[in-house]
Order: structure tokens, then sequence, then C-alpha cells
């Protein structure tokens, strides 16, 4: 199945394996190169960063290197948009976690929760570190 496939959350979250499969597509949305595949690991950062000296005009992250986001936002966009869809992805697990709590042990209930909340918490402040 492609990873990109939509499912609605009525059919995901009738068993534990779907909750498991939902955490996993988050996993694998973080791996595109507008987040942790690319930009948010040595693209977009790393010109934020002023990891390199960029001084042709055409090259693509001058505009970042210079700070200057307004001329930037097609990878800039598409980082907060990316991020925000993972973001999104694990509210909705998360508000039927909560609904389907019966399905689980508790422990399983327990490692699902931390690990959604956790992941939702390191990609909001990943975007402070980036843009606030």
């Amino acid at each position: 199945m492609d990873p990109k496939t939509e499912i609605k959350s009525e059919l995901m979250f009738q068993s534990e394996s779907g909750f498991k499969d939902a955490l996993m597509g988050v996993y694998l949305t973080l791996r595109d190169p507008e987040l942790y595949g690319k930009e948010a690991t040595w693209g977009f950062v790393d010109a934020i960063g002023q990891q390199t000296d960029i001084q042709d005009q055409a090259a693509a992250y001058y505009n970042a290197s210079r700070y200057n986001y307004s001329q930037t936002s097609g990878v800039s966009d598409a980082l907060w948009a990316k991020a925000f869809n993972a973001i999104v992805n694990l509210n909705n697990m998360l508000e039927n976690l909560d609904e389907q709590q019966n399905l689980f042990t508790p422990a399983t209930y327990g490692v699902l929760k931390g690990e959604a909340l956790g992941l939702r918490a390191f990609l909001h402040f990943d975007l402070v570190r980036l843009f606030g």
C-alpha cells in the first residue's frame, strides 16, 4: 500500500494494529525530503545556520542563508506544512486512542500514547527552533 493513501479514521482506529500503522505513517512522513529527509536535517537548516558560504545569488539556499524568508517560501512553507500534517495525524491518533482505550493493555496504551505525545512535542519544538 502507498504510504500516502488516506484511510478514514473510523476504519484505521478499530484495532491495535491500526494505531501502530498510524504511528508508522507519521514516521514515514518524517523521512520525506521536506522534513528530515533533507530540509530539516541539512538543506534549509544548514543554510539558516550558516554552515556553508553561499555567494551565488542563483543558489537554492542563497535567500535562506541571508534570512530573506519571503524569498524562501517554497522550502519553508513545505517544511512547515509537512510538519503540521504529521502533528494533525498525531492529534487524530491521540483523540481516537483515548476513545478506544479498551482495545489495549495498559502497557500498550501507555507506550502508544507516550510515543505520540513525545513525537508531537518534538515536532512543535523543532518548528520553534526553525521559525521562532
